[in-house]
């Protein structure tokens, strides 16, 4: 019964607080230049572009251009210098430069 008359207190203080925060000293204040104008903005109208556009016939001949560009771009072979009889030797120079640099970090730990 002890739960059941704490929620029921809480229920009516809630609803006094409720009551309160609804009077006119918290309602929000109109502010200073926001006003209702009943106008809306219009979709309809196409926007203007800032730059030069191009014509359908500078579109097509750039896209014809691209297009030759691009396959121009997947027939180029390249070649990779570790692939193939050079990656044997592209390995050797790695471990040796390794070594190297193993060697002159052991004599500098000497010094």
């Amino acid at each position: 019964m002890n739960k059941l008359v704490q929620f029921g207190l809480l229920a009516i203080f809630t609803c006094c607080l409720w009551s309160c925060a609804r009077g006119p000293q918290f309602q929000v204040l109109p502010q200073k230049g926001a006003a209702q104008t009943n106008s809306y903005p219009s979709f309809n109208i196409k926007p203007h572009a800032a730059t030069k556009q191009f014509t359908p016939d500078e579109t097509n001949a750039l896209m014809k251009q691209l297009k030759n560009d691009s396959a121009l771009a997947t027939h180029v072979s390249v070649t990779n210098k570790n692939s193939g009889p050079n990656a044997s030797e592209a390995r050797d120079d790695a471990r040796r430069e390794a070594e190297k640099t193993l060697r002159e970090i052991e004599q500098s730990g000497k010094k």
